[in-house]
């Protein structure tokens, strides 16, 4: 595979990976909504304020979640328009996904071993990408090759 190929690959990795994240995300602070009206309407006024302080907290908690995510997509965006700062963005979300097993940790080894690679190297410091510096020059096309 070329540079370019695994690094379409990876951008679409990272938006896919932050994408479960924040539907889950989404899906726990509607539940966690849902759980605190309910206990609102059947609490006594004793009992309410212990448990919605603890509800509040669990929110705060996905939102905190909410700032890990964001790197991700960011990395996932600029590596799949292949900008300037896909390189950098791509190590930070590598980084903080690899702490998430299995499939972060799949997708961080992936992004770290090509961004760190000989090929993501030269792709991103070498003006690989159309979009990397104005100076960088036209890719030469490969040569038609027959598929008989």
């Amino acid at each position: 595979m070329t540079a370019k190929e695994h690094n379409k690959i990876l951008g679409i990795l990272f938006l896919v990976y932050g994408g479960l994240h924040v539907i889950g995300l989404i899906i726990g602070i509607l539940a966690m909504l849902g759980m605190m009206g309910f206990v609102a309407t059947q609490a006594r006024s004793r009992d309410a304020a212990p448990m919605a302080l603890i509800f509040g907290i669990s929110i705060g908690i996905m939102f905190f979640a909410m700032l890990f995510v964001i790197p991700i997509l960011i990395a996932g965006w600029k590596i799949l328009k292949e900008r300037a700062g896909g390189r950098t963005w791509g190590i930070v979300g590598a980084i903080l996904a690899v702490l998430n097993f299995p499939l972060g940790t799949a997708v961080g080894v992936y992004g770290l071993w090509f961004l760190f690679g000989d090929e993501g190297k030269n792709f991103y410091l070498g003006g690989g990408g159309p979009n990397m510096t104005s100076s960088s020059q036209p890719q030469p096309q490969p040569t038609p090759q027959s598929w008989q």
